[in-house]
């Protein structure tokens, strides 16, 4: 059953996701930019910057896609729970059943006629 925490972070999950991309979007360019420096300045203390900033980008990456949006969160939490649900597998069986009875006495409407007709 969800409870109202599960259903505060199922929403937040595109937030999340959204800070994941902006990390690794900024990581790359500052690593980018720290690469940059490092050809024209000291390479010892670029290279540091650009592995921090490479760190960050990873992470940041990492985050953006092993977090589920809110949408896959919901049909990860929903979809299992619908289709484990006894009344939920028993409304095929019983459309189908209705169905049956619903033709057939169609066909015995029809068949009257007929035998009335004739």
């Amino acid at each position: 059953m969800l409870t109202p925490s599960d259903m505060y972070w199922l929403t937040r999950l595109d937030g999340i996701v959204g800070i994941g991309v902006f990390l690794g979007i900024l990581g790359f360019a500052v690593c980018a930019g720290c690469l940059g420096i490092g050809l024209c300045e000291g390479i010892q203390r670029a290279v540091r910057a650009g592995f921090i900033a490479g760190t960050v980008a990873v992470l940041g990456a990492l985050l953006a896609v092993f977090v589920p949006t809110t949408k896959e969160a919901v049909a990860i939490y929903v979809i299992p729970a619908i289709a484990n649900n006894e009344s939920v597998r028993a409304i095929p069986d019983t459309a189908a059943r209705l169905a049956d009875e619903w033709l057939k006495q169609k066909l015995g409407e029809i068949t009257g006629e007929k035998t009335q007709k004739k």
